[in-house]
């Protein structure tokens, strides 16, 4: 099959599941079109955090093969003068007539512009639903009346029509899930729930002699013991992740005499990072490509995230790490049997659920079973055979329907 995953932004340097889903699915066998623009994701504070490691925000345009499968930057325009899309995306996919057209996202230009299309294209058509309700306002109760009204006028109207066009909608947990059915129009009747994945190869518990020294290494650098029990944190190091709640954790730990240390892997605002680097006994590391972070967490003993979910999370439990999770996670498969969480943005809750991962075999135990997790469930391979199962029924509906 020709597929086209479409997605506004793509960082080459990280893994997120645009990569590892094409990745995958060219793996597979199918011939695999990644359509993206020529921007890199807004991230809060770009210029500052991001742009060292990423370089700037615009990137060039053209096609280049990637890991696989294609990479095509088109450039970026605005729609209705505020919402950065795809510029000439239409167009591009007329000359490419993929088989299968599948996008990273439901609420976005790009996405009611495929709709739009499919009605004068044979293609097959689906999205992805990854708003969590972590993050999504109205489902926890926060919105105003008026806000609500709307979001039913949106469901009644774009939302119906986006809907009927689409094959599929994966949603990457249960509340996603909900949020896409309840909000964006999606029919339950063409939901699935997957969990996103991480790849097993890469992302390896530290077993050969070489894994152990660079670990070894690595934890030398930090300034790190080898009787610490460090705690790693990856990803941007700002206000809305709350990577400070965990830093101030390891200071009230290490404050009751334990030997518990901080790696951070990433960067954000100077303010931010100088309260980090403050707390005792804890040390950031510049963010680094995402070929180069797995001897990060085979370097560290637990994954702790305060606050939202991330990809990073699955990684991490692919390296044999347990978690340590904020409660507003909704999805369990994150943490159920394999790490424990925390009343988010409480330090000392998170320092109580910390310390009770001091003792060497209580680590092992849990991150056992998350290594387990991901090389039986969640793993990329078995995603694309889904991926692949679900394209093919839809195509074989659509050539039906046309003969």
């Amino acid at each position: 099959m020709k597929i086209a995953v479409i997605n506004e932004y793509f960082a080459e340097k990280m893994g997120y599941s645009d990569f590892f889903l094409c990745k995958a699915l060219a793996e597979a066998g199918h011939d695999v079109h990644l359509v993206t623009s020529d921007l890199h994701q807004p991230f809060p504070n770009y210029q500052q955090s991001y742009e060292p490691f990423l370089g700037p925000r615009r990137q060039s345009c053209g096609s280049k093969p990637f890991n696989g499968f294609m990479l095509h930057r088109l450039p970026a325009g605005k729609f209705l003068g505020k919402h950065e899309t795809i510029v000439g995306l239409c167009p591009f996919l007329r000359q490419l007539r993929p088989d299968v057209v599948q996008t990273i996202g439901i609420m976005r230009p790009s996405s009611f512009e495929i709709a739009w299309l499919k009605l004068r294209m044979g293609f097959v058509y689906f999205t992805e639903a990854h708003v969590h309700a972590s993050v999504f306002g109205p489902d926890r109760q926060r919105a105003t009346l008026g806000r609500k009204i709307k979001w039913l006028g949106y469901k009644a109207t774009l939302g119906s029509f986006f809907g009927a066009m689409i094959d599929g909608c994966q949603a990457i947990s249960p509340d996603c899930g909900e949020i896409a059915a309840g909000f964006f129009g999606v029919p339950r009747s063409k939901l699935t729930v997957f969990t996103l994945a991480s790849d097993p190869g890469m992302f390896h518990p530290a077993q050969s002699e070489a894994d152990l020294a660079e670990r070894a290494g690595l934890r030398l650098r930090f300034g790190f013991a080898p009787d610490d029990v460090v705690c790693i944190y990856t990803g941007r190091l700002s206000r809305d992740k709350d990577p400070q709640c965990l830093a101030k954790a390891i200071a009230i730990l290490r404050n009751g005499g334990h030997r518990f240390k901080g790696l951070f892997v990433g960067n954000g605002p100077k303010d931010d990072i100088a309260a980090i680097q403050a707390c005792d006994g804890c040390a950031v590391g510049n963010f680094v490509p995402m070929v180069d972070l797995p001897p990060y967490y085979r370097a560290a003993d637990i994954g702790v995230w305060p606050r939202q979910e991330s990809t990073s999370q699955l990684d991490a439990m692919s390296t044999g790490l347990p978690l340590v999770l904020s409660d507003s996670v909704k999805d369990k498969s994150r943490y159920d049997g394999n790490g424990l969480t925390y009343a988010e943005g409480d330090p000392d809750a998170l320092a109580a659920a910390i310390g009770k991962l001091h003792a060497p075999e209580s680590r092992a135990s849990l991150g056992g079973k998350g290594r387990e997790k991901v090389v039986s469930d969640f793993n990329w391979g078995k995603v694309a055979a889904t991926r692949t199962e679900e394209y093919q029924s839809a195509l074989s509906r659509l050539r039906k329907g046309m003969a």
